[in-house]
């Protein structure tokens, strides 16, 4: 292993296509090999749209996946013998149910993916036992077993302690469940999206996975920003509370910005769905929905919302949005030398590709590191709407000045910008 120091004042990053403001840089990090602090960081560029697909109206039993879309989960075709990958997504939410459908060979609407698995109650009777109003938070395929989280809807007394589930990902077999399991030391920042981390950044961060949680109602009890701490799946069932080590967390007193005021970053009508942290980068990916409008609480008359009918925080238009964080940040807080919320996205960007009315609306997301696939789904009263990117990484290259390729910026990142 090779020490290195990763800044002294300034850094520079070098970034293919890079467009998005670059909002803070990296403090210095020991013990870093010098292949992972040179990995590229993830641009807007580097994401190519494919396509949408439906999911089905309702299963072989009849229950509805309309409402649905929640809690995605990849499971690659080689962990079922299947012929292609698979995708389980959530049911009807009054249920809190999971399906799997099969993710299928040509992307576009005209397509509706076939049903592998009917809509089950992965937690057999179990949900309660997190919360009186739960609902499931996300998915993940790890180990050979499905892990699942969930969270109490609105947790006023912040009472919510176990978060976390496994069972087998044949959905028929009864009696396997295990949990629900303690996560850390606060629910509301861990019973929601998880995703893996790429193994050249397992021992640095110290595990094989994140799960996060942001933005639920309540924001006192979560993250008022994306969240996500390291945890190990597979101890789920067999350590209880299971460690996890928050690296990107925001209290209500440390928001990633004003939670009542318009910005592109973060407001009381953020929501966050999912993450990625695609092989071979150094970004942890954020994917959620956004108002960019002038913040206002009321009703949507009041506040001029056309697209959300409720009373509460409005900031019409909405959009979908990525929010990219340089894990070299992580690592330092890992390490000591940042606090969770004191970490800044390096880029944030729109995915224009899945809404042109500003409604953005958004249910869940996951990511297949394999494919390199990123699945999005839009919450509808018909069908789920599942929206695929590719997400590509560049080779390491190191920046010079000055850059002969127009095509690639090197970017000077100042020390700290919080």
């Amino acid at each position: 292993m090779v020490a290195m120091l990763v800044l002294l004042l300034t850094a520079v990053a070098c970034i293919p296509g890079a467009t998005a403001e670059v909002r803070v840089g990296r403090q210095p990090i020991d013990d870093l090999t010098v292949p992972s602090a040179l990995l590229p960081l993830i641009t807007s560029s580097d994401f190519v749209y494919l396509g949408a697909f439906r999911a089905p109206f309702e299963d072989h039993a009849g229950n509805l996946l309309t409402w649905g879309g929640y809690a995605l989960a990849v499971n690659p075709s080689a962990s079922t013998g299947a012929t292609s990958t698979g995708l389980f997504i959530g049911c009807h939410a009054w249920r809190q149910h999971l399906a799997e459908i099969a993710i299928p060979s040509t992307v576009n609407l005209s397509a509706t993916a076939a049903l592998r698995q009917d809509c089950t109650d992965v937690t057999e009777g179990r949900l309660d036992l997190v919360d009186d109003m739960p609902n499931l938070g996300g998915a993940l395929v790890y180990g050979g077993r499905l892990i699942v989280s969930a969270y109490g809807y609105y947790d006023a007394d912040v009472s919510q302690t176990r978060s976390h589930f496994a069972s087998s990902m044949d959905l028929a077999q009864t009696g396997d469940v295990v949990g629900p399991e303690q996560v850390g030391e606060q629910a509301g920042i861990v019973a929601g999206y998880m995703t893996t981390i790429p193994e050249e950044w397992q021992a640095f961060l110290g595990g094989p996975a994140l799960t996060g949680q942001c933005c639920i109602p309540i924001i006192s009890r979560t993250s008022a920003g994306p969240a996500a701490s390291v945890f190990d799946p597979e101890d789920v069932g067999r350590r209880n509370p299971i460690p996890a080590n928050p690296l990107l967390h925001y209290p209500l007193e440390h928001p990633l910005a004003p939670e009542d005021t318009q910005n592109n970053l973060f407001n009381l009508t953020t929501q966050i769905v999912g993450m990625a942290f695609p092989p071979g980068s150094r970004s942890l990916l954020f994917v959620g929905r956004h108002g960019i409008g002038p913040y206002c609480y009321g009703t949507n008359e009041e506040c001029n919302d056309p697209v959300d009918p409720y009373k509460g925080p409005h900031a019409y238009p909405y959009v979908h949005q990525v929010w990219a964080y340089d894990v070299l940040n992580l690592l330092a807080v890992k390490q000591g030398q940042l606090r969770p919320w004191e970490v800044q996205p390096y880029a944030v960007w729109r995915l224009t590709e899945m809404d042109a009315v500003g409604g953005a609306s958004i249910a869940g997301a996951t990511f297949d590191p394999d494919a390199g696939r990123l699945y999005i789904t839009e919450q509808y009263g018909d069908e789920p709407v599942v929206h695929v990117y590719r997400v590509t990484v560049a080779t390491p290259t190191s920046c010079q000045q000055p850059v002969n390729d127009p095509g690639q910026h090197c970017l000077h990142l100042p020390l700290i910008a919080n």
